[in-house]
């Protein structure tokens, strides 16, 4: 592109550019780095907005500077430095606490957590008052479920919520009622620990959340192909989807703008629904 035409063009058009560039390839991301400092800005959040800490350190299917080493005792360096362009945060269970509380305090723009550790009291109060921008969040809540509070900044714009482990209505109902922007609901498949899907867990849900869109009952299997497949299934409310979830690599089709586990759902919800209005219009 000459350099008079891009004189030219408006900062904001310029930013999408340079952003879908990265975006679209880090070796190019990182070429254009090289062009300017101005450059080097502008795609620099690009290259951090979605990070995996996997049991090695950083995934490897994100760009990392090649001067910080992939191990636990480089993290929290890298977070300090480029925390506040993480938008999108996937910490596996093999992580520490201590390394994990911090990481999540030097993250203050985060929109999508996958944290599917037990979540102590300290991370769970971190979540819901120094993190307000999330809207989706995958965590384990379960030894420390009384210490959610609907009332926290957190509670009030989160849509989708991924709650791992088991769970029970009497404690759930004086909480999820309350999400006044939860449209989507995860829980695990009652059927997984020879439960029914006829549980309160799943019908209190349906019943009370206002706003609820859609409920999906997860399970991981072993050895699925596909990173989202819906099982057989067929529920008395369209809202209810049991799908099988290979969780790491859905959560990344997810923010990288693919299908995944929520996107499936609301198809299947929409096809439903459309079959079942073509029908009754015949």
């Amino acid at each position: 592109m000459p350099t008079e035409l891009v004189s030219q063009l408006p900062n904001e058009l310029l930013d999408e550019i340079f952003q879908l560039a990265a975006r679209e390839s880090h070796s190019t991301a990182i070429t254009l780095m090289q062009i300017s400092k101005w450059v080097s800005n502008r795609i620099e959040p690009v290259l951090y907005e979605v990070i995996a800490i996997e049991q090695t350190g950083f995934s490897p299917h994100f760009f990392l500077p090649p001067h910080i080493e992939k191990l636990s005792s480089g993290i929290l360096d890298v977070f300090k430095q480029y925390g506040h362009h993480v938008r999108y945060l996937s910490i596996e269970p093999s992580q520490p606490e201590p390394l994990i509380v911090p990481t999540l305090n030097l993250c203050p723009s985060l929109r999508n957590l996958k944290a599917p550790v037990d979540l102590s009291a300290e991370m769970i109060e971190i979540v819901q008052v120094h993190l307000p921008h999330l809207k989706r969040i995958s965590g384990r809540f379960t030894q420390h479920f009384a210490s959610l509070d609907a009332s926290k900044p957190l509670w009030r714009h989160l849509t989708h919520l991924d709650m791992i482990g088991d769970h029970y209505w009497s404690d759930c109902s004086t909480f999820l009622p309350h999400l006044s922007s939860l449209t989507h609901l995860a829980l695990n498949d009652p059927e997984l620990n020879d439960g029914s899907r006829e549980d309160e867990m799943v019908l209190g849900p349906l019943r009370d959340c206002r706003r609820l869109e859609a409920l999906l009952l997860v399970s991981e299997p072993a050895g699925l192909l596909e990173a989202c497949k819906e099982r057989n299934y067929e529920p008395a409310d369209d809202r209810v989807v049991a799908v099988g979830v290979k969780a790491l690599e859905d959560w990344l089709n997810g923010v990288r703008g693919g299908f995944d586990m929520w996107a499936h759902a609301d198809r299947i919800i929409g096809d439903r629904r459309k079959t079942r209005n073509d029908s009754s219009g015949a």
